[in-house]
């Protein structure tokens, strides 16, 4: 749905038809949006990567401005997985990254390339996740560091759990 100038665009990516997508939200190839997902970019931009999957029942949004002056828009990288129910609120998602069912991410919080954040996790605002790291709780605590294997798993997870595959 169009807000102002912002029109959703969707360039091969799978869109679930009862999804909703408003303002400027650009989704890149081969994401898919699963159902009932709320993507808002009312005032500021959401960017999806390649290979991304957004869970059923996700919210993502965007305000109007951060209080510590760093970029308020989404942007989420290639090869994410973001599992069932999770908020993202203005927030940097790096490549490889998987976020749990129930996971809530605040604003101004980035989580690096390669990092898990456990089911039902809560990111505080500004919150920094290390690359190649696995947190949880709430709020979120360091648990360990990831695998040479189990990084390359989850690299390879989002080329699996795409639309053909019905996940």
């Amino acid at each position: 749905m169009p807000l102002y100038d912002g029109v959703p665009q969707t360039s091969d990516a799978w869109v679930a038809p009862n999804a909703t997508l408003v303002g400027d939200v650009i989704i890149s190839k081969w994401a898919t949006v699963w159902y009932n997902v709320t993507i808002r970019a009312e005032l500021n931009a959401v960017r999806i990567g390649h290979f991304t999957s957004i869970g059923d029942g996700t919210s993502i949004y965007s305000t109007h401005a951060l209080p510590h002056g760093l970029s308020s828009s989404v942007n989420i990288g290639k090869n994410v997985t973001i599992e069932a129910g999770c908020c993202l609120h203005s927030c940097i998602i790096d490549d490889d990254v998987v976020i749990g069912a129930g996971s809530v991410v605040g604003p101004g919080a980035r989580i690096e390339r390669g990092a898990v954040l456990l089911a039902n996790s809560v990111v505080p605002p500004g919150r920094l996740i290390p690359a190649g790291q696995v947190w949880g709780g709430n709020a979120v605590t360091f648990v360990r560091e990831l695998t040479v294997k189990e990084l390359n798993e989850n690299y390879m997870a989002s080329y699996t759990s795409g639309a053909a595959e019905g996940s």
